[in-house]
């Protein structure tokens, strides 16, 4: 998961081919992302302005037809122009 500037939460779903952007507080989805790879691994923001969406991607365990089907299976993909940007860090919480 990655957090951006407007506290919503960005959360890779593993063998959903999707990111999915979710307003934590209301549990409300925002927009879902479909991605040509089904194994969505992780998402993190970067780039100078933080405005970049990285997410990355697993071939393990496909088959030759799977690998025929979703050649970008096992990339890096780099979202532009999603008009957020990730945070520079978290706030921490104190657990009791």
């Amino acid at each position: 998961m990655a957090v951006d500037n407007e506290d919503n939460i960005w959360i890779a779903v593993y063998e959903g081919g999707v990111v999915l952007h979710v307003n934590p507080w209301t549990g409300k989805l925002i927009r879902t992302l479909r991605l040509p790879a089904r194994k969505v691994t992780s998402v993190a923001f970067g780039g100078p302005a933080l405005n970049i969406l990285y997410v990355t991607t697993s071939r393990r365990g496909l088959s030759p037809e799977d690998l025929a089907n979703q050649p970008t299976a096992g990339s890096v993909f780099a979202l532009h122009g999603l008009r957020v940007k990730g945070q520079r860090k978290y706030n921490s919480v104190k657990l009791l």
